[in-house]
């Protein structure tokens, strides 16, 4: 038969084993929950910091378009001065194509196409003296987002 001292000596360690067992899951399982919150709290910020930056860069083509919208030549509606002056600002400005709008919502475009838009929300908005931004939408010109 084992001696008492084997004994305790195996209980103990097996007390000691399951002891540092069950702290080492506790301790993977709370790490994991942290980590976990930390990288969804980081994505969090990510995603804000994404949504200023993307405000602000509609809000600055909002003002350099209301902008160029404001001009005399522009507001004129003398198609050969405005296609000059928005062939002008396109090469500047970064944007595909620049079109001209008039109050029954048919478009002239820098590049010699014309669409009927009158239909569109972003364009009765437009009409109605309000600066707006459309979703994400397919051209009816180029057939394109």
């Amino acid at each position: 038969m084992k001696s008492i001292r084997t004994k305790l000596i195996i209980y103990f360690a097996l007390l000691i084993f399951a002891a540092s067992a069950s702290l080492g899951v506790l301790s993977i399982m709370y790490s994991q929950r942290a980590l976990v919150e930390s990288a969804e709290n980081a994505l969090i910020s990510i995603v804000e910091g994404g949504v200023e930056t993307t405000q602000a860069r509609m809000e600055t083509q909002i003002r350099t378009l209301e902008s160029m919208a404001s001009s005399g030549d522009i507001m004129g509606m003398n198609w050969n001065i405005q296609k000059r002056l928005l062939q002008t600002q396109l090469a500047d400005s970064g944007f595909i194509d620049l079109a001209v709008v008039d109050k029954k919502g048919f478009a002239q475009y820098t590049d010699g196409s014309t669409s009927e838009l009158a239909d569109r929300a972003y364009i009765k908005n437009a009409l109605e003296g309000k600066s707006n931004i459309s979703d994400v939408l397919i051209s009816s010109v180029t057939g394109e987002p």
